[in-house]
């Protein structure tokens, strides 16, 4: 079993509904999805202040988020957005599109 997958059975066995277990739930309600409660040391189940994260560039100047002690088997990535609306999101920080003067970001966690 997958370090993530074994943590998550930990927290969460005792739930009816697997699905208050999947990546993107927010069981405690304080705003902080499962999988990012796993990647920085919080507690799924208790509702706390969201993670002290770092932003970061990389050698070709991509923007990065680094937590302190996060797990090796998840990937945390910045994508942007020109509009909220947009059904898709870049991986990578890119240049606003023509007549946009504006961009939208959000951190995506996703384990391996």
């Amino acid at each position: 079993v997958a370090p993530y997958e074994h943590w998550r059975m930990a927290q969460f066995a005792w739930l009816d509904d697997p699905l208050d277990a999947a990546d993107h739930h927010d069981v405690d309600g304080d705003g902080i999805p499962t999988l990012l409660e796993y990647a920085s040391g919080g507690d799924p189940l208790v509702e706390e202040n969201p993670p002290v994260m770092a932003m970061t560039l990389d050698q070709h100047g991509q923007p990065g988020v680094q937590i302190a002690d996060a797990p090796p088997d998840v990937q945390l990535v910045v994508e942007t957005c020109h509009d909220l609306n947009a059904a898709a999101w870049c991986d990578a920080f890119t240049a606003p599109e023509n007549g946009t003067s504006h961009q939208f970001f959000r951190l995506r966690a996703r384990h391996e």
